[in-house]
């Protein structure tokens, strides 16, 4: 099958290979692209934006209402058939393993790649491409499963969970360097995403059994839950989905 075919209605609308079976709708995505939008505008300030593996292109949606001039590819045609209108003419079908990016050399000054590369089999290309589009001294933003997270297996289509070593270093050998735990601009980047994060679980009802535990410990289970939970998931040894910066030397 090919992988514009896996990436269907099915896929999007009835959560096809997915454990949960979660729908992918604003409703069930609307924390984290708010809480990656609010650290991507106020930290990283970028003046263009490639989202690569946009989907339905929330995020590119976000970045256009705040003045930033943002675009998306995906390999799903239903997925981008499905966006906004407003932004339809932002968003592209392409084959990230092996179609050239329909954008300029040094285009954008960051690039997001949110939960897609475990779902890749080859990646030179797309970060050869990567590095083409985006300016010298500009990011890209990457999420991924840890092997050991519970989203790791949680769809069939994960075929590529790896250690944050192993991304680090396929990132190196393209030139693409990480912006490290010391350095100002991920420590503001951190601060922000956990911030509003924590916003964004106050005003959100706990989905778990564990989260809904600490809610009836009273006002500290629930700051435990607000501030302890998002660290834990993406900043801790034992993060769940890994968030690296890289910066094109």
């Amino acid at each position: 099958m090919f992988k514009e075919e896996l990436f269907g209605k099915e896929y999007f609308e009835e959560g096809k290979g997915l454990k949960s079976k979660r729908v992918y709708n604003w409703e069930n995505m609307a924390v984290f692209f708010k809480v990656i939008s609010d650290a991507i505008i106020n930290v990283i300030k970028p003046a263009a934006v490639l989202d690569v593996g946009c989907a339905k292109g929330y995020l590119v949606s976000l970045l256009n209402e705040y003045g930033i001039d943002a675009y998306g590819v995906d390999i799903s045609s239903y997925a981008v058939s499905m966006s906004q209108g407003n932004i339809k003419n932002k968003l592209k079908v392409v084959d990230i393993e092996k179609d050239s990016m329909p954008f300029t050399d040094s285009q954008f000054d960051l690039v997001v790649i949110l939960e897609v590369l475990e779902h890749l089999s080859r990646f030179d290309h797309l970060l050869n491409e990567a590095k083409r589009i985006v300016k010298k001294g500009g990011h890209i933003l990457i999420t991924t499963p840890s092997p050991w997270g519970r989203h790791a297996r949680a769809d069939a289509t994960h075929i590529s969970v790896h250690k944050r070593s192993f991304w680090i270093e396929l990132f190196r050998r393209h030139g693409l360097l990480l912006v490290r735990a010391d350095d100002a601009l991920w420590r503001d980047f951190k601060s922000a995403f956990l911030k509003r994060f924590n916003k964004e679980m106050d005003s959100n009802l706990p989905s778990t059994v564990i989260a809904k535990i600490f809610i009836r410990m009273g006002k500290i289970g629930k700051s435990i839950r607000n501030n302890l939970f998002p660290w834990v998931d993406f900043f801790s040894p034992l993060c769940s989905d890994q968030i690296l910066l890289f910066k094109k030397a």
